[in-house]
């Protein structure tokens, strides 16, 4: 703020921090910055109340206190501060982008009592609205498989997860027809999407997460050594309403290599998916395995077909330890061992090797992870 001018500034009616101040202006894409001060009458705990649509940043005595930075609904953050009697100044920084516009600032003294800063105190802000309902997702009928499709954390918003007879659960990632993430135990709760769409991504409800190879899963080389671009992303130029643009923002676009071509349900609702890779046609479909020594596992079957340039590759892991004597690679909570198509190449990566897998034609390539320790113990994993 300190190297931009403002187009006008001078006292708040009321002594209340507002946007009212912006007046009849174009009610999108613009800051305000608010200073003054408040008297603490005597040494107390003050728990500071800021929300904003959009973003908001604290100051108090020079310092950053509270940030709700970003684009978003109405978002509420809180923090507690020792305060000593006498006079503190405050600034308050304030952006709108674009859609709704709310400002709101309070502070509640240990001691009691409530010190409004601001004209607009929503309810949801001094009484934060009740935490969302537990629905935890289950298959109708016993054997059968359940999807979820809403926001998920550690997806792309086009994330499918399944949950698996068994405790056995996974998600895959439609924007880049990969799998992004496994867990066992429990599968979602939809309480936080319950009404409309809800706010935010909704994590997995069970425990021991991994994520094998997150990004695209097939790339053609020109070297062995080439490094892997797991996502597809390009500049442009973009500033609004300016004709001629010189700022420089990275979006993330569609492969023109990949087209996801949906999904099939069985019998017993278990999906295979289906997507295109240059001139391949790739399917991959998932099943609970047999536990061995009590350890959950998951069966991958990638089903290959079509004709594979010179130098295609398929990533079956980053970040994953070297394998032992039996060919299963430690990745996070989960071991995997890969059977069918050419042999695995593995290579140093960011925290740790990637496994690749050469695809020179037709192939049928089985993967199964199994989790590394048994629910309530440590336990040896038998190959």
């Amino acid at each position: 703020f300190s190297t931009l001018k403002p187009i006008e500034s001078g006292p708040v009616v009321g002594g209340l921090i507002t946007l009212d101040v912006i007046g009849a202006r174009e009610p999108d894409n613009f800051a305000l910055v608010f200073e003054g001060s408040f008297e603490v009458p005597v040494d107390d705990e003050y728990e500071f109340l800021l929300g904003s649509d959009d973003g908001s940043r604290l100051i108090i005595d020079g310092e950053g206190e509270l940030e709700v930075n970003g684009i978003h609904p109405f978002t509420a953050r809180r923090k507690k501060l020792p305060m000593t009697k006498g006079l503190h100044s405050l600034t308050l920084q304030y952006f709108e982008a674009g859609g709704g516009q709310e400002l709101a600032l309070a502070a509640k003294r240990k001691k009691g009592g409530l010190l409004k800063l601001s004209e607009e105190a929503p309810a949801s802000l001094i009484n934060p609205a009740p935490p969302n309902p537990v629905i935890p997702l289950r298959p109708v009928e016993a054997g059968e498989a359940v999807l979820y499709r809403n926001f998920i954390q550690g997806s792309s918003p086009r994330g499918i997860a399944v949950g698996y007879p068994g405790g056995v659960n996974g998600c895959w990632d439609a924007d880049v027809c990969n799998l992004s993430m496994i867990w066992r135990g429990a599968f979602m709760d939809a309480g936080r999407h319950w009404t409309g769409r809800g706010t935010g991504s909704q994590p997995p409800m069970g425990f021991d997460v991994a994520s094998p190879a997150l990004g695209y899963p097939l790339q053609v080389l020109s070297t062995p050594e080439d490094a892997w671009n797991p996502f597809s992303k390009v500049a442009i130029r973009f500033e609004k309403d300016v004709p001629e643009p010189v700022k420089e923002i990275m979006v993330k676009v569609p492969h023109a290599d990949y087209r996801f071509r949906g999904y099939r349900l069985d019998a017993k609702r278990f999906p295979e998916f289906s997507y295109d890779f240059r001139k391949l046609k790739v399917t991959e479909r998932f099943a609970p395995a047999p536990p061995v020594n009590g350890l959950e596992a998951l069966d991958r079957v990638i089903t290959i077909t079509g004709e594979a340039e010179p130098s295609t590759m398929f990533r079956l892991a980053a970040g994953a330890g070297p394998a032992d004597g039996s060919g299963w690679y430690p990745i996070g909570p989960v071991t995997f061992r890969v059977d069918g198509g050419e042999p695995p190449l593995t290579r140093p990566g960011q925290g740790g090797n990637e496994v690749l897998l050469p695809i020179r034609g037709p192939a049928t390539i089985k993967l199964q992870y199994r989790w590394t320790a048994a629910i309530g113990g440590k336990a040896p994993v038998t190959n």
